[in-house]
This record gives C-alpha cells, structure tokens and sequence, in this order.
C-alpha cells in the first residue's frame, strides 16, 4: 500500500523481543512482503545471537523502514522495563503502538486508527478489532498448545469485546474499563501519552507482569478516551484451543492462585491502586481519598470476575450438588461468552494472512538458513 510520506511519518511499531526469533523473522517477513509503510523499532532483550545476525543486516528486509537496537539481556522485568522505556525514546512520530512477534497488524486498520485520533484530539487511542487465529501444519504433530509458525489458518473468531471508553471523567473511564476490560496494549496511542503512562509504570517496578498491563492500560484510559471499532486491526495466534495463551502465562508464572498468594503481589497490587488513583485525581481533580475508593472498587469488578474463570479447574474436583455445579457452569461459558465471542466470519484481510502463511516450504527453508 503506497502511502504518503506525511502519513508514514506518523506512526511507530515498537516490538520488544527476547528470543522466539523464528516468530520475529516471520512477523518481519510478513512486513517486508505487504511493504508496511510504518517504522519499526525492534528492540532486542534476548539470548540468541542469530537475531542480531538476521536482524542488524538491514538488506534482509530491503522494503521495510525500521531500526534494530540490541539490548542487554532481560534477565528480570526490571530490564524489560528499562529496555522499553529506552526504545521509547527513538520514537519521533506522534503515535505509538506496541506489538508482539507473533501477532500481525491489518495496515488499513492502522491507517484508520490514525485517522481517527487526528480527527478526534480528546482521544488518547484507537483500535479496529481483534481476531484469533492458530495455524495448523499439517505435516508436524506438535502439541495442540504451541504454536506453529507456517501451515493453515483457522480462526479462533473475534478476541474481547469491542468496546469504547468515551465518558467525560477518568474515574467513569476507569471504572468502566475494568468492569469490561477489554486490552488497549495493543492500540495505536499517542506517543507522549504512551510515553508518559509507561514511565509511570517503570517507576513502580513490579514483579507481576500482568499487573504491569493493567496499571499501563488504565493510566492510558486515565489520561483520556479510547476508540475501538468495527474494521481489521489485529490478528492474535493462539495455539489450536481458544486458551492456550493463558496455560503459557500459567506455565511461567503459576496460575492466578499462585499469583496472588506470593509474597510480592499484594505489594504489587497496592502500587497499582495508587497508580490508578493518582491518574484519577490528575484528570478529575479529586481527592486522593476518593479517587482511591474507585480505583479499588474499579479493580475490585475485574478481580471478581478473573477468580470466577480461574475458579474452573478446582471446581472439577470439589463435591456438591450438581444443580449448584451445573449453575456455576452456565455462568462461566457466559461469562467467556463475553471475552470470546466466536465470530468467525472472514474479513478481507484474511485471505492475505492465509495466503502468506501457506508459502512453499522450499521458500520456508531458504529463509530458515538464515538461522
């Protein structure tokens, strides 16, 4: 898609990478052959010296515009964080959008989500839809939970509600986002807004990583409107079971149980709270005792309704009367109902996905030499 020079000028992708660079080099390629229009920063925090070699040679991806910085390994999020903040500040275009290696992003939805904040300066992010998709090879018999890199797409259908956060107040935006949280990490955000939360966030160092999201989201959501819209955006891969990205978080970091009985969470969950508070009182003008109140009560929805899904697994194993097992049953495929509403219908952007994704594999194995 030819753009003009002012319309590229205006948006980065920052992906902060650490490993996985199969995906990375997919996620480039699939860049480099739709000649994406926007600059990339790859900003590198891992172990794998084949990146550097893939990456740093800038003629491997001829028709893309995008710079590749080599960090210190992230040992711990503390890097991470510090990693991101630093890559931050090579972004000189008014917006900002942060992306994962393997994910992709619909050019057109991007494009409409510039158009939408430039037209629209009380908002402060905007987004077209998120779809999951997985991908089957048919010649591998890999776990239904990983991830495939090449093969046939299915798709998941659509990934979260699509939902704006357009009232007046921050408190009423706050509330309202963790009532129905549905993730602005991936929207296209004005850059100093973004820069602003995420240093913000930084400042707290906190140990869990899903708290982090959320402290990142709702200071966005603090500082002023969201937009989320009807058109192709983002596709999302998860492995074969709609699920699968939540057993990788488990596998890493204990399930949500595990999660908030250790020793750092409460710590982390306070910091939170007063993140959120203090986002709320800036914007609003409250008091720091009320804005507080609704930050609690705030979190307080979306924590009620994350311990009801994550309750699912123990409730297999505990005795009771089937009509109050089979009730909680009915109000968890609800409830995932919500998050996961399951349309699968294509979009015109999903042909162009498929299409990529089921390159010969001699074409496959050309670019995998390269690792």
């Amino acid at each position: 898609m030819k753009l003009s020079k002012s319309m590229t000028e205006k948006l980065t992708i920052l992906l902060p990478l650490k490993n996985r660079t199969p995906f990375t080099l997919r996620w480039m390629r699939f860049a480099n052959n739709k000649h994406f229009p926007f600059k990339i920063i790859l900003a590198d925090g891992g172990s794998d010296d084949s990146a550097t070699k893939i990456f740093a040679n800038y003629s491997n991806f001829q028709d893309l515009d995008y710079k590749y910085v080599r960090y210190p390994e992230d040992i711990n999020y503390t890097a991470y964080y510090k990693k991101v903040s630093d890559a931050m500040n090579l972004v000189e275009s008014p917006y900002l959008l942060l992306a994962d290696n393997d994910d992709f992003f619909c050019t057109e939805g991007l494009i409409k989500s510039i158009e939408f904040l430039e037209e629209n300066p009380d908002y402060v992010a905007a987004r077209g839809y998120y779809k999951g998709f997985s991908v089957k090879n048919p010649e591998t018999k890999s776990d239904p939970n990983d991830l495939e890199l090449y093969g046939e797409l299915k798709l998941n259908g659509l990934v979260y509600p699509t939902i704006s956060y357009n009232t007046e107040s921050a408190a009423d935006r706050v509330t309202n986002y963790f009532t129905t949280w549905t993730p602005n990490w991936y929207n296209v955000a004005r850059t100093k807004n973004l820069c602003a939360c995420w240093n913000q966030t930084k400042a707290l160092d906190l140990n869990d990583i899903f708290l982090m999201e959320h402290v990142l989201s709702g200071l966005l959501v603090a500082q002023g409107k969201t937009f989320s819209g009807a058109f192709p955006y983002y596709y999302r891969q998860f492995g074969e079971h709609y699920l699968t990205v939540s057993k990788v978080a488990i596998a890493r970091e204990g399930d949500f149980f595990d999660r908030i009985l250790s020793e750092t969470w409460i710590k982390d969950y306070w910091l939170l709270i007063g993140a959120l508070a203090f986002g709320i009182q800036s914007q609003d003008g409250l008091c720091e005792k009320k804005a507080r109140e609704i930050a609690q009560l705030s979190y307080k929805r979306f924590l009620a309704a994350v311990v009801f899904g994550a309750l699912d697994p123990y409730t297999k194993k505990i005795s009771g009367p089937p009509v109050q097992k089979l009730s909680y049953r009915k109000r968890l495929k609800k409830y995932l109902s919500l998050y996961f509403p399951g349309d699968t219908r294509e979009d015109w952007y999903t042909p162009q996905l498929r299409e990529f994704l089921r390159k010969q594999h001699e074409e496959i194995h050309k670019y995998s030499t390269m690792l």
